[in-house]
């Protein structure tokens, strides 16, 4: 029996001088060559090589390279060939996985509406905060079993951060691709560097990249705080009508630091709470909100203490004293546009008006059609049903100075008017717009020398009881100042090539 097996392991096996070994040829091409019984052809089902098989891996194996084939899974590893590299059994790619030893799947959790990643990689349950799960509303969790319902991407850590794509901007319009154009709302990090964009956090807002403000965290800081200079918007208030208003205060020594809110101080029903903000390098002010149902009346005077719990930022203390005033009601407003087909008062031109907010007065610019744009007039129009008198002083700026004024001006009722710059101490009688004529209040044309003016007014009525004054500011450019104001150059009634600015303060006193 023995003769026969060496006579087949013989006819089987070729050894040639260097140790080479052969099976099933006689010229192995390597220190083991192993060939099956059609050699380079079908595969038949007695070909092969078995290597070790075992149950277990829970052993540790002795050599680098020590191949040994798991014949189930057995405790967090898969079924395949596993081969020893000098720390751990690493499976063979393709047998049970692509290198990595793991159980991780995509598991259905039909009750809750998700997919989520099964056990960890050792087989074991997952634990909080190693969760990842996709809704079928298209939400993803990273770190949460349930990510915030407002939110396409919810992902939750308390020991790390985000980091989005590092890209390095060298301007502002920069695309980053040339195949696709930045898409709205995209976020990166640029790294900077010299000659590019700041390094920070940008977002593509459809048209260039803009910076997310970028500020210290160094405690924020004042040298000075002038609270004899606080100002409070309404300025008065009154005993048991509600108060909501803003004291504002100026500093200096500000370090640009962001601030928090303080601590609030109440005193007569009124509470004072600064509101957070951001400090300006140097000067600049803090803003405090006052609300409550107060318990004086203006002029009476309330005091607001302050020290470093108002203003935790600041170590001195100093006191707020409001209320002390009247009210006074200041409207501001304005308007921008081109000069527009007319025929107020009989004639034909072009102009923009601006009127008073409490509607009693009303300001044009206007040019008769077939004048030129440098020949603009501003006018006055008293909006009632009767003549009213107003005291009235005016100034036009442009490379020298000039003014008017009138101590008695008398506005004719509805009509467009102006003093065509007169200037007396006696009553002076404005002259109303016809078909025929142009009058100017103040300076007759608002350009000298092909430069537009700039025009200052100021009146009020001469009654004594009434409370309100009034100031404007003017100026009107045009691309041809030469030009003449007609259908042609304002087609449609508009003079596109003119711009005209009014601004009106209405100032009302107790």
């Amino acid at each position: 029996m023995r003769t026969n097996l060496s006579m087949l392991v013989l006819a089987l096996c070729s050894c040639s001088m260097y140790s080479q070994v052969g099976i099933n040829t006689a010229a192995p091409e390597s220190t083991l060559d192993v060939r099956a019984k059609n050699h380079l052809g079908t595969v038949t089902a007695q070909d092969g090589v078995l290597v070790p098989r075992v149950n277990s891996l829970s052993a540790s194996g002795s050599v680098n390279g020590q191949l040994v084939y798991l014949i189930a899974d057995a405790g967090g590893f898969i079924k395949g060939f596993h081969f020893w590299n000098g720390t751990v059994w690493q499976p063979l790619g393709g047998s049970g996985g692509s290198g990595d030893p793991t159980k991780d799947a995509w598991v259905d959790n039909i009750p809750n509406t998700l997919v989520e990643l099964g056990s960890k990689s050792d087989g074991t349950s997952r634990t909080a905060g190693t969760e990842f799960v996709a809704l079928d509303n298209g939400a993803v969790g990273i770190g949460t079993p349930a990510p915030d319902g407002s939110a396409m991407l919810d992902v939750t850590a308390n020991d790390k951060g985000f980091l989005p794509p590092r890209v390095v901007l060298t301007n502002r319009t920069m695309q980053l691709n040339a195949s696709t154009a930045n898409a709205t709302g995209l976020w990166v990090y640029n790294t900077g560097g010299t000659g590019n964009l700041p390094h920070g956090y940008y977002y593509w807002n459809g048209s260039e990249w803009r910076q997310v403000t970028s500020i210290t965290t160094d405690p924020p800081s004042i040298s000075t705080l002038n609270c004899d200079a606080a100002g409070l918007r309404p300025s008065s208030y009154t005993a048991g009508v509600p108060y909501s208003g803003m004291i504002r205060v100026p500093y200096s020594g500000g370090n640009g630091r962001p601030y928090t809110a303080g601590s609030s101080v109440t005193v007569n029903g009124l509470t004072l709470t600064l509101l957070e903000g951001i400090l300006e390098q140097g000067t600049g002010y803090l803003y405090f909100k006052v609300e409550g149902t107060p318990t004086v009346s203006s002029p009476t005077t309330t005091t607001f203490p302050i020290n470093s719990s108002v203003v935790p930022f600041w170590t001195g203390t100093c006191n707020i004293t409001v209320g002390n005033s009247l009210a006074t009601d200041l409207d501001s407003f304005a308007i921008l546009g081109p000069l527009k087909a007319t025929s107020d008062n009989g004639r034909a031109g072009y102009a923009t008006t601006i009127t008073t907010r409490d509607g009693k007065y009303s300001v044009r610019c206007f040019v008769p059609d077939g004048s030129a744009f440098a020949a603009v007039n501003l006018q006055i129009r008293n909006n009632s049903t009767s003549t009213v008198d107003i005291i009235s002083n005016g100034h036009y700026l442009w490379s020298g100075a000039g003014g008017y004024m009138q101590n008695q001006l008398r506005l004719p009722a509805n009509t467009w008017a102006g003093d065509n710059a007169t200037s007396n101490s006696a009553l002076i009688v404005a002259t109303g717009q016809t078909a025929t004529n142009f009058p100017s209040w103040g300076d007759g044309g608002v350009y000298a020398s092909g430069m537009p003016e700039q025009r200052l007014y100021k009146w009020t009525a001469y009654d004594t009881n009434e409370k309100t004054f009034y100031s404007l500011e003017f100026m009107m450019g045009s691309n041809n100042p030469n030009g003449v104001a007609n259908a042609t150059t304002c087609p449609g009634g508009v003079c596109a090539g003119t711009k005209v600015f009014f601004k009106i303060d209405q100032i009302t006193a107790q």
